[in-house]
C-alpha cells in the first residue's frame, strides 16, 4: 500500500470521525485524495448532503406546525427554555378557537383547517415583531411577548377576538 493512498485513508477516516462528533460543516477535500479513492470521498460527500437535509427537516418537523409554519409544541418548550436561562422576562397568552370541533363536524376538516389559519393570519396580523405564536395543539395556541405588560397585551388579543367575531358574523362562509 502506498504512503498517498495510506494519507487518503487517514483523511477520509478524520472525516468520519468529525461528523461522528457532530460536526456539520466538515469538508473533505476529495480533489486531496489518491485517484483510487476519489469514488469513495464523492459518494460520501453525496451521502453527507442528503443526511444533512434529513436532520434539516426532522428538525424543522420537530419544532414546527405543518399546518400553520408556526412553532410547534416542541418549539414553544425549547424557546420558553431558551428564555429562562436567559433571564428575559416575558409574557404568555393562552389561545383557545372557539367551535373548532363543531366546525369540523359540521362543514369538514378542510374548511376547519382554513377556519385555523383565518385566526392565526389575524393573530400574526396584531403581533409585536418580537412576539412568537405557537400552535400547541388542534385549536390551542400560546403567544410569547417579551412585554411585561399584561393589560396591553390583553387588550390587543380582546380587539383581535372582537374583529374576528366581527368578520365571521358578516362572512358568507361558515
Amino acid at each position: 500500500m502506498n504512503e498517498s493512498y495510506r494519507l487518503g485513508e487517514q483523511s477520509i477516516i478524520a472525516h468520519l470521525q468529525r461528523l461522528a462528533n457532530g460536526a456539520s460543516t466538515t469538508e473533505l477535500d476529495v480533489a486531496a485524495l489518491p485517484p483510487e479513492l476519489c469514488a469513495i470521498g464523492e459518494q460520501l460527500q453525496k451521502t453527507f448532503a442528503i443526511l444533512q437535509q434529513e436532520r434539516e427537516l426532522l428538525e424543522r418537523g420537530a419544532y414546527i406546525d405543518s399546518l400553520t409554519n408556526l412553532g410547534n409544541r416542541g418549539g414553544l418548550d425549547r424557546h420558553v427554555d431558551q428564555l429562562w436561562r436567559k433571564g428575559t422576562p416575558f409574557t404568555c397568552a393562552y389561545i383557545d378557537i372557539d367551535r373548532l370541533k363543531h366546525c369540523n363536524d359540521k362543514f369538514g376538516h378542510t374548511e376547519g383547517n382554513r377556519y385555523i389559519l383565518s385566526i392565526c393570519r389575524a393573530l400574526t396580523e396584531t403581533m409585536e415583531p418580537d412576539e412568537l405564536l405557537f400552535r400547541i395543539g388542534g385549536d390551542e395556541f400560546v403567544l410569547i411577548s417579551p412585554t411585561t405588560d399584561e393589560a396591553e397585551l390583553e387588550q390587543r388579543l380582546e380587539r383581535t377576538r372582537a374583529n374576528l367575531i366581527e368578520q365571521h358574523r358578516t362572512a358568507r362562509r361558515p
